[in-house]
C-alpha cells in the first residue's frame, strides 16, 4: 500500500507524484496531447500557431516543475538537461497543402 502525504484542506496526494519518474509520466502525457493537437491542428497555414502553442507547453512545463523544487525554483539549465532526457513532440504539419484551403 502506497502511504500517503496531506497537502493543505486534507486533501491526500501520493507520494510517488514526487518522484523522478513522476517526470516521464508527465513527458509522456504531454507528448500525446501535443500528438493530439498537431493531428487536428497541423495544417501548413497554422504552422506559426502550433509552434506557439509548443512553446507555451515549454514554459508551462517549466512552471510546474519548478514548483516542486523548494526555494529557488528549477533554472533554465537544469530543465534543458530534462528535456534532453524526457524530449517532446516538435510541432509538424500533419495535413497536405491539398486540405489546406478554405472551403467557404
Amino acid at each position: 500500500m502506497q502511504r500517503k502525504m496531506r497537502s493543505g484542506r486534507g486533501r491526500k496526494l501520493p507520494r510517488s507524484i514526487f518522484s523522478a519518474s513522476h517526470t516521464e509520466k508527465q513527458q509522456k502525457t504531454l507528448n500525446a496531447k501535443l500528438r493530439g493537437h498537431y493531428q487536428y491542428y497541423g495544417r501548413p497555414t497554422n504552422y506559426r500557431s502550433i509552434g506557439r502553442f509548443f512553446r507555451e507547453v515549454l514554459h508551462t512545463w517549466h512552471k510546474w516543475l519548478s514548483r516542486r523544487t523548494r526555494g529557488n525554483g528549477m533554472t533554465w539549465e537544469k530543465y534543458a538537461a530534462i528535456l534532453r532526457k524526457h524530449p517532446l513532440l516538435l510541432p509538424r504539419i500533419r495535413h497536405s497543402w491539398l486540405g489546406a484551403g478554405s472551403h467557404a
